[in-house]
């Protein structure tokens, strides 16, 4: 376990590196919803009320539906990482867990989009390890928490299906959009859908919500998690009835970085979102995860394994 822990420390230490050699635009902004900026995420948001009553029993299954918040940071270009020691020690850490990547679908561009299963408890949790290409920090502790839910009483509460990057073609131009400069959180078959530019010219037009979605419906998850980050993180916005999972996260994140808070509301519209459609349409729970634009390797890795943790522990009883 000590071995697995400070391998995957040095492959995620190894991938910032190569992303703080190379230098951050800090003064490149991508567009923020309409009169609205990232200050709207103020102390005034922070508290939140005892949460809704979790889905089991109650929320309406995923599958089948045919109408999750997502966020809109002011977006801050972050080079790539092209670190040869991470290109050493990824492929001893991938692996690992004992499962197998495999392509569930592909981009515009036609890169893989690569997703795993780990776990064997009846709570379905579906994770995403980044849907905008520029915000590239929890997309890099995904190896190592795949590792973590893999193994001990958490392998047993739940069974965890893991996509690694949304975004493939946005992460490897470092943009927020895709191939077509698509939102990808923009393009799903919720109520609030609106055709504009960006969004696409209808739900599920791009091929990367297409085939999440499509591979969504046959996990049918009983809690979402998705992984962002912004300048103001890091935080949890929640959809759905997830109020109590949210301050599960919060709570477990805070023990490494005691910035950590909720934001149940953004202050600005997410109109096809992947928590308008899953939180809000669907009722099922749905964390909206903001690590911090530039922050420590270490701290992200222990947030994301330890939150996530907190997050299947707490809906594992509640289930």
């Amino acid at each position: 376990m000590y071995f697995l822990r400070t391998l995957c420390l040095a492959v995620f230490l190894a991938i910032c590196a190569g992303c703080r050699s190379t230098g951050t635009q800090a003064g490149a902004a991508a567009p923020t919803e309409p009169g609205q900026a990232e200050s709207n995420v103020g102390a005034e948001q922070v508290a939140v009320a005892a949460s809704d009553a979790e889905p089991a029993g109650g929320g309406r299954s995923f599958a089948g539906n045919d109408t999750l918040a997502g966020s809109d940071p002011a977006a801050v270009v972050v080079p790539r990482a092209a670190d040869s020691m991470a290109g050493d020690l990824l492929p001893l850490v991938r692996g690992m867990h004992g499962g197998m990547w495999s392509a569930i679908g592909q981009s515009r561009q036609g890169r893989d989009i690569e997703a795993t299963r780990v776990g064997t408890g009846p709570l379905r949790v579906y994770l995403v390890g980044g849907i905008h290409g520029d915000e590239p920090e929890g997309r890099g502790s995904i190896d190592c928490l795949v590792e973590a839910l893999a193994e001990g009483s958490i392998a047993e509460m739940a069974s965890v299906r893991i996509v690694r990057d949304a975004n493939p073609d946005g992460s490897e131009a470092l943009t927020r959009g895709n191939a077509l400069d698509r939102d990808l959180n923009r393009n799903w078959p919720a109520s609030n859908f609106s055709v504009r530019s960006g969004n696409g010219e209808r739900p599920l037009s791009e091929p990367e919500t297409a085939a999440i979605h499509a591979d969504m419906e046959l996990f049918d998850p009983r809690v979402v998690i998705v992984f962002h980050s912004a300048r103001a993180g890091p935080f949890v916005n929640f959809d759905g009835p997830a109020g109590e999972l949210a301050g599960a996260f919060v709570e477990a994140a805070s023990r490494s970085e005691s910035r950590w808070h909720l934001v149940p509301e953004m202050g600005y519209g997410t109109p096809g979102s992947l928590g308008s459609y899953v939180g809000v349409d669907g009722g099922i729970p749905i964390l909206t995860i903001e690590f911090r634009r530039g922050q420590k390797a270490e701290l992200v890795l222990a947030a994301a394994v330890e939150g996530v943790q907190a997050v299947i522990r707490r809906a594992a009883i509640a289930n």
